[in-house]
């Protein structure tokens, strides 16, 4: 009744194997919806009225590039929001509306490299007076040379981070 040590290499070998076969992927990706299937859905599911259902649906460039035009109707396909625009009590920058989580995060890390920049500077600033009142000292000198550096290398390390960040969204 117990599997021996032979069966189960080839049970283990044959799974393996399978995992490494490419799953078949549909001709249509699961994101994309046309407006009139996204407000049916999220009207009907989330009970939202049909102003609201009408918000959630997001027909914009990269949307259509990536979902494209419906084969029957010839419209344009987009993504369904699968809930309502979020609302903050908290003005960040003027804004409290966010179309979703994702919008939100884009927008803080956008705030923040700002606040970072701005900091930099500060530190800059701040180390080229350092240096002009080092009076000629070499460790002062050094040691201003190390704060410009650091704020450069910090400045540089928020804009990277935030261009690839952009490039993955």
């Amino acid at each position: 009744m117990f599997l021996n040590r032979k069966k189960l290499i080839f049970i283990f070998l044959f799974l393996f194997a399978v995992s490494l076969v490419p799953n078949v992927s549909l001709a249509v990706d699961a994101r994309c919806w046309t407006e009139e299937e996204c407000i049916k859905f999220r009207s009907e599911t989330l009970g939202l009225p049909l102003d609201k259902a009408k918000e959630g649906f997001y027909d914009k460039d990269d949307a259509v590039d990536i979902c494209g035009k419906d084969t029957e109707t010839d419209k344009n396909m987009g993504f369904c929001l699968p809930s309502s625009a979020t609302k903050t009590s908290i003005t960040f920058g003027g804004k409290n509306d966010f179309l979703h989580m994702g919008d939100f995060i884009q927008y803080m890390y956008r705030y923040g490299t700002w606040i970072i920049a701005v900091l930099a500077v500060v530190m800059i600033i701040v180390a080229g007076v350092q240096w002009v009142l080092s009076a000629g000292s070499a460790d002062k000198i050094k040691e201003a040379q190390k704060r410009i550096s650091g704020a450069v290398l910090g400045l540089i390390l928020a804009l990277l981070s935030y261009m690839i960040l952009n490039l993955l969204n």
